[in-house]
């Protein structure tokens, strides 16, 4: 079991490397943004608490389940409706249950992957946010950063990662789910075709 979640976890979770210019930029952009409005009413200097809480708590974990569920979310559908039509499923009737053996090391995958991966999204786009210039005049990049766990309470961390659980289990599920409802015949996975007179 513990090799096949091995080969799941590979497979299903999106490299570091993947897509991380976008996660820099959302820390760009939402430093800058913030820093707009805030300078506008002099509190300028509440722009690591808004990055904080909000790459962490909210953009990370809804970020980076719309990246895994489009790409590990289709490629999971994709392969379990293969294997439905290849019959591939009922060569494990003897005994292994289908569910055991195709479902739960993918969920598991994405449940273990997932807020790893969140993490990795909130480190790039707080770098990014940090980096982009807007914070309050005399801060260094360090400084944003050893500011950063007084403006933000370890509760949010803990709050993005259990987000990122909880979605990259549903995102498998949903996965699945669709995977395995697919029909056994091509000819009954086409849309009809309309004819024309």
């Amino acid at each position: 079991m513990a090799g096949v979640l091995g080969e799941h976890l590979h497979h299903r979770g999106a490299g570091p490397g993947d897509h991380r210019a976008g996660r820099f930029l959302i820390g760009v952009v939402l430093s800058y943004l913030s820093a707009e409005q805030l300078r506008l009413v002099g509190a300028d200097i509440f722009i690591v608490n808004i990055l904080g809480v909000g790459v962490i708590r909210e953009l990370g974990p809804v970020v980076c389940s719309i990246l895994i569920a489009g790409r590990s979310g289709s490629a999971i559908t994709a392969q379990l409706a293969s294997c439905a039509l290849r019959g591939a499923g009922r060569a494990l009737g003897n005994g292994i249950s289908k569910t055991l053996r195709l479902i739960l090391p993918k969920v598991m995958a994405i449940a273990v992957a997932l807020p790893l991966l969140v993490l990795w999204t909130c480190a790039i786009a707080l770098l990014g946010g940090a980096v982009s210039g807007e914070v309050p005049a005399g801060d260094e990049l360090l400084s944003v950063f050893s500011s950063l766990p007084g403006a933000v309470p370890e509760f949010n961390l803990w709050l993005g990662l259990a987000k990122g659980v909880v979605f990259g289990v549903l995102i498998a599920l949903i996965a699945c789910h669709f995977g395995c409802a697919s029909s056994r015949t091509p000819k009954a996975s086409r849309p009809a075709r309309r004819h024309r007179w």
